[in-house]
């Protein structure tokens, strides 16, 4: 019997312990829900508001400093130059030409380009003008003429 009652006072026992290991849990909970504000006093200590008064900003400007910090020479920036717009020329309207050939002199090696200009037909040699058209240089397969300072090349037509 005597066995019987120490293990119902170890059973009251730890009863007792859970029991008030659950009533704080159980306290802790219960008083998160409801946490105790603390009072507010109100102090009057006769303080006043002065705000501070605006200082101005001193302003400056950053000035270019042509003296190299490292070497003690002058540097002077290089001042870009503009170059002048120029002027665009009309496109110049060439006259119809038309290559069509060349005949050489068996006896002189003389060569003469017939060129069809405006309709009609030249017989023409190296340097030689027709209507401001000047014959610069030829070959059997094309000829290159010069009109107003401009140069084209013309190729033969069959």
């Amino acid at each position: 019997m005597t066995v019987k009652v120490k293990n119902k006072n170890k059973t009251y026992l730890l009863l007792t312990i859970v029991f008030g290991v659950w009533g704080i849990i159980g306290y802790k909970i219960w008083s998160g829900f409801k946490p105790d504000l603390p009072k507010m006093s109100s102090n009057d200590f006769g303080a006043t508001f002065k705000p501070k008064q605006m200082v101005s900003i001193d302003t400056f400007s950053i000035q270019m400093v042509n003296r190299d910090p490292f070497l003690g020479t002058l540097t002077i920036p290089k001042k870009r130059r503009v170059a002048p717009k120029t002027k665009k020329k009309p496109p110049i309207v060439w006259p119809p030409i038309i290559y069509q050939g060349i005949i050489t002199n068996q006896n002189s090696k003389q060569q003469l380009f017939v060129i069809t200009i405006n309709g009609e037909q030249q017989l023409l040699t190296k340097g030689q003008v027709f209507n401001e058209i000047k014959l610069v240089e030829g070959i059997a397969k094309h000829i290159i003429v010069s009109y107003k300072k401009e140069q084209k090349k013309i190729i033969v037509q069959e």
